[in-house]
């Protein structure tokens, strides 16, 4: 998992690969408060958005969740919200194994299980051995317009 934050990606930019650096530099050219909630290409299936609203959920109420063919850049345009982070492990329970299809792994508790914030102008990037709660609730309930970008491993 790496954190950031969108104003300081220029001096930061240079440690990134290439497809990272080409997501974060489509995400700062785009104003996501336009575009229309659902999938969005940005390099056919090897690269795209996913842009959702929903309001925050106490965490017993979300489930986390890993991937394996792709990692996330998740941000927020409006509200914040806390996202679960912790590590794949044999004590986590699982309640939707894996499955290549939707490329997934679900969780309802996971062990040593510590909580982000995210809020306009925070990103968190998530590789696959990073199990993330997200859309938890941080103080209250907020609406959350919230876009993902999802990029293939063998992109990267």
């Amino acid at each position: 998992m790496i954190t950031g934050k969108f104003s300081e990606w220029k001096s930061q930019k240079q440690v990134f690969s290439p497809a990272i650096k080409r997501a974060i530099e489509h995400c700062l050219k785009t104003d996501f408060s336009r575009v229309a909630l659902g999938k969005h290409l940005i390099e056919g299936d090897d690269m795209f958005a996913i842009v959702s609203a929903y309001n925050t959920e106490p965490k017993e109420k979300k489930n986390a969740e890993c991937h394996k063919k792709m990692i996330d850049i998740q941000f927020v345009t409006e509200g914040e919200e806390a996202v679960g982070i912790s590590s794949k492990s044999s004590k986590n329970h699982v309640i939707d194994p894996y499955a290549d299809a939707n490329d997934w792994e679900l969780y309802s508790d996971v062990e040593n299980e510590y909580f982000i914030t995210l809020k306009k102008d925070d990103y968190v990037i998530l590789f696959p051995e990073d199990v993330h709660r997200p859309g938890c609730v941080l103080n209250e309930v907020s609406p959350v317009r919230k876009i993902i970008i999802k990029i293939k491993m063998d992109k990267l």
